[in-house]
């Protein structure tokens, strides 16, 4: 249930990113001014609602390599690679790069989710009713 539910907002973060695709993959607009888009539009998109899910490891990896794959597909280079190993070690490097300036922000996903899941807990278990209390013991 819980994976059926995270490919949904994977899917619907792929779509948010396919509807701004003519601002993020501009050439002619700055790196950090399509990254803040991304962070605007696409991230709301695919962070909606985790605080309620069950992370598992090959989910919260799933989530994780999200991003990163919007921001290689925004980032388009000119030149002649002799192997692909070689163009995606350039992409890194230059991705890198801008992490290190403080451009990329690092959407700390799982620890930023999971403490709002055991928030999102705490309200439930001070609820009046008895059955979300014993759900919120489990934890």
């Amino acid at each position: 249930m819980e994976t059926l539910e995270i490919e949904n907002r994977v899917a619907r973060a792929w779509t948010c990113f396919h509807i701004h695709e003519e601002q993020l993959l501009h050439q002619g607009t700055p790196f950090n001014k399509r990254v803040a888009i991304l962070d605007r539009a696409v991230k709301p998109a695919l962070m909606y609602n985790l605080e309620t899910i069950n992370l598992r490891k090959q989910n919260e990896e799933l989530i994780r390599v999200t991003p990163n794959r919007m921001l290689h597909a925004m980032l388009t280079m000119k030149g002649t690679f002799e192997s692909g190993k070689e163009y995606l070690r350039a992409k890194n490097k230059i991705l890198q790069n801008y992490r290190t300036k403080g451009v990329i922000t690092d959407w700390g996903l799982y620890a930023r989710e999971r403490e709002r899941m055991f928030k999102w807990a705490g309200h439930v278990a001070r609820m009046e009713r008895h059955q979300p209390q014993r759900w919120a013991a489990k934890y």
